[in-house]
Parts: structure tokens; sequence; C-alpha cells
């Protein structure tokens, strides 16, 4: 799972957030164990809803190993209408099957984001990060 949680607040001209996940795979061998057909995978959130401090979360799932973390680069590019505002490129982002990636920090403008690589099996423990 990747969690992407905003710290600045949804500005009034951004109609949708687009996500591309660079060499994503499509297909599981089940008898070797091996993920094959790689492709880059989009995902839009086009009905934005924020919490009550005006932040938002994006969450969406990646198929991944299950006996280590593999890594992908994210993309996320914001939008009003056609016009892209905002560009960021999230690159060797760590993902397991079971485990929650999860990056904070300010998307809607430049600045750094806070990394948090949850390491806890998040269907039955809290998360720990480090």
């Amino acid at each position: 799972q990747f969690n992407l949680s905003t710290t600045d607040a949804l500005p009034d001209d951004v109609t949708s957030v687009r996500f591309t996940i660079y060499d994503t795979d499509t297909r599981y061998n089940i008898s070797t164990g091996e993920h094959t057909n790689t492709i880059d995978r989009e995902v839009t959130f086009s009905s934005l809803s924020t919490r009550q401090d005006g932040t938002v979360s994006f969450i969406f799932y990646i198929m991944s190993s299950d006996a280590a973390a593999e890594t992908y680069d994210i993309r996320a590019q914001v939008f009003n209408g056609d016009d892209e505002i905002e560009n960021r490129l999230f690159e060797d982002v760590e993902i397991r099957n079971g485990y929650k990636t999860t990056y904070s920090g300010a998307l809607f403008v430049t600045a750094p984001m806070n990394i948090i690589f949850s390491v806890a099996d998040w269907n039955t423990f809290d998360p720990v990060a480090f």
C-alpha cells in the first residue's frame, strides 16, 4: 500500500491529482514466484475531499513482493483542469505486499517530503516508522 498524506491545504484551483507508478507488474507466476509483464500504471483522483484541517490523503495499492521490499518510481501530477500546476517524482519508493509505505509533506507547493516506511504488518499490528 502506498499512502501520500499532504501537510498543506488543498488549493481551490486543484481539480485532480494523477499518480503514475512506473514499471509495475501485471502478472504473477505462482509456480516460479516471479512477477512478469511490467507496465506503467496511472491512478487519477478527481473527487478530492479534505480532512478538517484541509489536507488530503491518497491511498492506492501496488502488487509487489511478499519476500522483500521492491522499489518503484511514482510521479504525482497536480492539475487545474488540463493544466499541470505541480509535478513531483518520488524515486525508489519501497513497496512490499502486506506493508504500508507513507510519504507525508507539502504536495501542492514545492517543499521537502517526509518518508515513513512502515515495517509492521498493517493487517495485524500498528505501523512502526523508521
